[in-house]
């Protein structure tokens, strides 16, 4: 029997099957669908938590006021600004008024019902009287303030003591009393003919009014003898009721009874 050599057609033909049937599984893999990833695990409630009651606060701690619920500062009452003030404003931080570039100009007084311009280091020392002069060891005025200028300006000694020696002295006008309507001011608590005591330093004036009319001061303790004439000017939302007064040494001039729409009095009468 011959034997079979070489590669017959019958091998090429299942040669051919064979790579028809591996291209066929082939493409039939490719177009199974893929395996899905597995679902997420199903998710778990968590318990919701449990309300824990409030502390209840005593009613002074639980008390807000309205500006604090709004969130909008308290606005701050502010008395009149001074005379000639025009380009200033209130800062609250630096708690008084201050000019166009910062400065810190006046500051509220005492009383909270007025201002007292701020005093330099260098002027410290010195002691202040009445509405805004600054008094030397011997109680003589060395400085006013100048609203207009926004400083203090020394006072010239040679030109007071020349003043005060060529004026003449006047006669005591005889006591009476005339109280003008002053709407604005403090009640009046003074009678023509009576002493009175300073109750705070105060000013000694040639006229009613704040003007350039300034002939000398009062410090707290003094007395002076009013004469009973009377007179108004107003000031911002206030007014000051004027006192004309004969001092110790016999000048008259005139004192504001009480700061502008205050009941701070600067004279109160003897008992």
């Amino acid at each position: 029997m011959q034997k079979k050599t070489g590669f017959l057609p019958y091998d090429w033909f299942k040669l051919f099957i064979a790579i028809l049937l591996g291209l066929a599984l082939f493409l039939f893999s490719r177009n199974q669908p893929q395996n899905p990833p597995p679902p997420p695990p199903p998710a778990v409630e968590e318990e919701a938590p449990v309300p824990q009651p409030t502390p209840t606060k005593a009613a002074e701690e639980t008390e807000t006021t309205a500006e604090e619920e709004s969130g909008t500062p308290a606005k701050v009452s502010l008395p009149p600004f001074p005379e000639a003030s025009a380009a200033l404003e209130y800062d609250t931080a630096k708690g008084g008024l201050i000019a166009a570039d910062g400065t810190l100009v006046y500051t509220l007084n005492a009383d909270g019902n007025g201002w007292t311009p701020l005093i330099p280091d260098e002027l410290n020392d010195l002691k202040l009287a009445g509405e805004w002069q600054l008094l030397d060891a011997d109680g003589n005025p060395a400085y006013e303030w100048d609203a207009a200028s926004q400083s203090w300006v020394a006072v010239p000694q040679a030109e007071i003591s020349a003043e005060a020696e060529s004026e003449p002295t006047a006669e005591t006008p005889a006591a009476t009393t005339n109280i003008v309507d002053c709407p604005g001011a403090a009640e009046p608590r003074l009678t023509g003919g009576q002493q009175a005591n300073i109750m705070r330093d105060v000013n000694f004036r040639s006229s009613p009014g704040v003007a350039d009319n300034w002939i000398g001061g009062f410090t707290t303790g003094e007395q002076v003898k009013v004469i009973g004439e009377t007179a108004c000017t107003p000031y911002g939302n206030g007014a000051y009721l004027w006192w004309q007064v004969e001092r110790a040494d016999g000048k008259v001039g005139w004192i504001a009874e009480a700061m502008a729409n205050s009941p701070s009095y600067f004279l109160a009468p003897v008992e």
